[in-house]
């Protein structure tokens, strides 16, 4: 006899229900995204991305400001250096009248032409000789952008040597090896100037000067200055 009682767990509709129940149940816990969750992450994303990308931007203009200070603080050092080293030169040469030919701007003694209240163009020769060029214009100031008047005091860059590459990019005669205020290579960024704000009545025995760096980092005008007194021994 054939039994009719139905097996526990038995499919009627054999494995075609089963594959459909199996299809419903992923429906039922795996709905995807809404456009709105999207939307938040990317802006989450965004935000981040702006934040690093800011922190790398003001990391490397602080590292060139960094290095231009470090180029500007040599110059403004060259040029209070040489002011005293002027000072010191005539007392070996002209000793023998060093209350009138301390301060003198030439090879000779007595002489009119001596350091007085004016801005002056620190030109440094190959050799290393300093020599003062009075200026006819106006101070350093890049204040409003960089003038006329301004780039008299521009400092360009000169190779020490055309037949060494110091820089090591295969050519030797483009290399920043120094700086001049004569026609050089290339401009540089930097100005110089060196102005005497202050000397008493002749004969002088003392002058005060201001040795001054000025450059643009980017479109903000920086500037070093060190005062520089000096007074006959």
């Amino acid at each position: 006899m054939v039994s009719k009682t139905k097996s526990r767990g038995s499919n009627p509709l054999g494995p075609a229900n089963s594959l459909l129940q199996y299809v419903k149940k992923i429906y039922k816990t795996n709905k995807g995204y809404l456009l709105s969750e999207v939307l938040i992450s990317i802006s989450i994303l965004m935000m981040t991305a702006a934040a690093t990308i800011g922190v790398v931007i003001y990391g490397y203009a602080a590292m060139n400001y960094n290095k231009n200070s470090m180029v500007a603080g040599m110059l403004i050092q060259e040029c209070s250096e040489s002011l005293i080293g002027l000072r010191d030169t005539n007392l070996l040469r002209f000793g023998y009248d060093k209350n009138n030919c301390w301060n003198v701007n030439d090879d000779v003694c007595p002489s009119l032409n001596k350091l007085t209240v004016d801005p002056y163009i620190l030109e440094v020769s190959l050799t290393g000789a300093s020599t003062f060029l009075p200026s006819s214009t106006d101070v350093l100031d890049l204040s409003d952008g960089i003038g006329e008047t301004d780039k008299t005091y521009r400092l360009n860059y000169y190779d020490l040597n055309t037949g060494f590459d110091s820089d090591g990019d295969g050519n030797n005669a483009n290399d920043e090896d120094a700086y001049t205020t004569n026609a050089g290579l290339s401009e540089s960024k930097f100005f110089r100037t060196m102005e005497i704000v202050l000397t008493d009545v002749p004969p002088a025995t003392f002058i005060d000067g201001v040795c001054k760096v000025a450059w643009m980092e980017g479109n903000d005008p920086k500037q070093m200055q060190i005062p520089v007194h000096l007074t006959v021994y």
